[in-house]
């Protein structure tokens, strides 16, 4: 089998895409590349700075002047999910390392037409807010009629190891949705969400739970933790 080389390519394009609903990353790659050489793919590499990987190739086995053709690697896909505040992923290729930056696709279900939507700005400025580890949750579904209001139970995280504070925070969009009551008992914390604005297009509320050491400087660490859900404005049938 042939070996794997980190590819010679010239005059290369990267896109980089991350879909905040599904948390797949995609990469795309096209440009110029010798003709002995085969197509380059990209392999995921074992870095704990961030996201990395490689482009690589394999010789075709044959004899001959290089010459330069274009390519367009084959997309790769994987689940995971973004650090907030990671906005780029490094790329390496036998020419040197390039920091390529992440289009985040926020993007809420399909309406019933078939279109998609995007999440509003105020949420993706929140989720946007950098931080030392983290994770960002699958979404969840809730389908709430107008008038009516929907309970949000969040645990109110309690201190272990090096995490000594935390806070809850919401994100939304405040045109369509509104906390009509908050509800504070000892070990969670109750978001009473309703309409203000009817829409059939979906619309996005995250909970934030930000746990710090509480240390400043070198020595602080922050965990960040968010958890989406989608709200479907719905019309329940009397029988």
């Amino acid at each position: 089998m042939p070996a794997e080389i980190l590819a010679p390519v010239f005059g290369v394009t990267y896109a980089v895409e991350h879909d905040f609903l599904t948390q797949t990353l995609t990469i795309r790659a096209e440009g110029e590349i010798a003709d002995i050489l085969n197509d380059p793919f990209f392999v995921r590499d074992r870095w704990l700075g961030g996201l990395k990987y490689s482009l690589k190739t394999t010789p075709k086995g044959e004899v001959g002047t290089p010459v330069q053709r274009h390519f367009v690697a084959k997309p790769y896909k994987e689940h995971t999910f973004l650090i907030p505040g990671l906005d780029y992923i490094l790329i390496e290729t036998a020419t040197g390392i390039t920091k390529v930056p992440i289009n985040k696709i926020q993007l809420t279900p399909p309406t019933a037409n078939g279109e998609v939507q995007t999440l509003e700005a105020t949420q993706l400025a929140e989720i946007s807010k950098p931080a030392d580890v983290g994770d960002v949750l699958p979404p969840i579904s809730i389908y709430l009629p107008g008038g009516e209001t929907h309970a949000i139970k969040v645990p109110i995280p309690k201190p272990f190891g090096l995490w000594v504070k935390a806070n809850i925070n919401t994100a939304f969009d405040s045109e369509s949705l509104q906390i009509a009551d908050v509800e504070v008992n000892a070990d969670d914390v109750t978001f009473y969400i309703k309409w203000v604005t009817l829409s059939d297009l979906p619309k996005s509320f995250s909970i934030i739970t930000t746990q710090w050491n509480g240390l400043i400087g070198p020595d602080g660490q922050t965990s960040r933790i968010i958890q989406p859900y989608i709200f479907h404005f719905v019309i329940f049938k009397q029988k």
